[in-house]
């Protein structure tokens, strides 16, 4: 899939983003889904790409807080549905990867 304004893939894009903001660089990233979410408590409706990647190790190993004005650190979670609430649940279920 190819932005047309931008003019890069949407894996080109998530490669660049990761980089520009945790000095990562990404190898052979993939889409894994795009999820249509409707979101009716807040009259909300976006788009979520997921993407799937490898951090290229011969490269920085260890993610930065390259924007900290956005973001206060990182960690890793999983997002989870509530199908009776209609409203995301983050659940930290899994260790940090870094």
């Amino acid at each position: 899939m190819l932005c047309n304004y931008c003019r890069e893939t949407v894996e080109d894009c998530g490669t660049r983003e990761i980089s520009e903001e945790t000095g990562l660089i990404l190898k052979n990233v993939k889409t894994e889904c795009i999820l249509n979410v409707i979101w009716l408590s807040e009259k909300r409706h976006f788009l979520s790409v997921v993407l799937h990647g490898e951090v290229d190790n011969t490269k920085q190993k260890e993610p930065d807080t390259l924007e900290p004005d956005k973001c206060e650190g990182m960690s890793c979670f999983v997002n989870l549905w509530s199908i009776s609430t209609g409203d995301f649940i983050s659940a930290n279920f899994l260790k940090p990867v870094f």
